[in-house]
């Protein structure tokens, strides 16, 4: 188990506490990874009706080997974020983040609209600065769904010297330039069952996987 936490959500306000995930909502390549764990406490704040101010502290540990029931180590994160949905269709994203020492700078851009085919897209940049060690990375990708198949196209570039950060983000094997094509679908008409392939074209090596998922509520 690599989370387990509280949370409270009042008033468009929530707060969790306990070993929480990195991240609130869509992640890209180079976003923390999902799947990943805080130890510490989130508190996400509503600006007006369509934007929200995010404050995270805790501390990335035992990298090694993950269990939510360890003992924490030293604090070393620290994450402001402002979020901001301009329209329906378009959403910006700000912020700073501080881990082993190591300042970075982020913004995004998402949008999404549909094309003439009635065909959905949606289209999202990112980069971010590593400014303790002056380099920069991005992410570029975009989304589609075509008869309930989800197909996304990305590139990225995280540099070999972008910090613990860059090994820290989503679907990471390799540094440098990255490539990723990815499909996802139903099996049957209820939703619960899907399939997923995933390919990825670093530098130096290839990688893929396959598989299905299933959901489910309690």
């Amino acid at each position: 188990m690599r989370q387990i936490y509280l949370q409270n959500d009042l008033h468009g306000w929530r707060s969790q506490i306990g070993v929480i995930p990195p991240v609130k909502g869509k992640v890209s390549n180079t976003s923390l990874d999902r799947d990943g764990w805080i130890r510490g406490a989130r508190i996400v704040a509503p600006i007006h009706d369509t934007g929200q101010f995010e404050v995270v502290l805790g501390a990335i540990d035992h990298l090694d080997d993950p269990n939510a029931f360890q003992a924490w180590e030293e604090w070393n994160y620290a994450e402001v974020e402002w979020t901001q949905h301009w329209t329906e269709t378009l959403r910006i994203e700000t912020s700073y983040v501080l881990l082993e020492e190591q300042s970075v700078l982020r913004g995004e851009v998402r949008g999404k609209w549909d094309t003439k085919l009635d065909v959905p897209m949606e289209l999202s940049a990112e980069i971010s600065n590593n400014l303790t060690e002056s380099v920069w990375a991005y992410d570029l990708s975009a989304r589609t769904t075509i008869r309930s198949v989800t197909v996304v196209l990305e590139v990225s570039h995280i540099p070999e010297n972008f910090g613990l950060l860059g090994e820290l983000y989503n679907d990471f094997f390799t540094l440098g330039h990255l490539g990723m094509v990815a499909l996802k679908g139903p099996i049957g008409s209820q939703n619960t069952l899907n399939w997923f392939v995933k390919g990825y074209a670093g530098e130096s090596e290839l990688r893929g996987n396959a598989g299905f998922g299933y959901r489910f509520a309690l």
